[in-house]
């Protein structure tokens, strides 16, 4: 038999996670682990700001909409809703 379906994640959900919480705090709260991860790297720029590499985990749902959350240093440092049909709204 197949899985059940997943409940979709949503603005509400993403409210309940906190700037700073770990990995593992978020897979906890969310109550599974990422779909997938992707990695960006932003060099900073000279003299101002120092190198980033921010790890982008997505959760996926369903109907092509979900979540993703960015983590530098396996904290959270950027999170949204993910809305195929909007342009993407970062609430960092």
């Amino acid at each position: 038999p197949l899985p059940p379906p997943r409940k979709p994640l949503t603005q509400f959900e993403l409210e309940t996670i906190r700037y700073g919480m770990t990995v593992e705090q978020v897979e906890d709260k969310l109550a599974r682990e990422a779909d997938r991860v992707e990695t960006e790297y932003d060099k900073g720029i000279k003299g101002y700001t120092s190198p980033t590499l921010t790890a982008w985990h997505y959760w996926d749902n369903d109907d092509g909409s979900g979540i993703r959350i960015g983590f530098i240093s396996n904290v959270v440092a950027e999170k949204e809703v993910i809305d195929p049909n909007k342009p993407t709204n970062s609430t960092n």
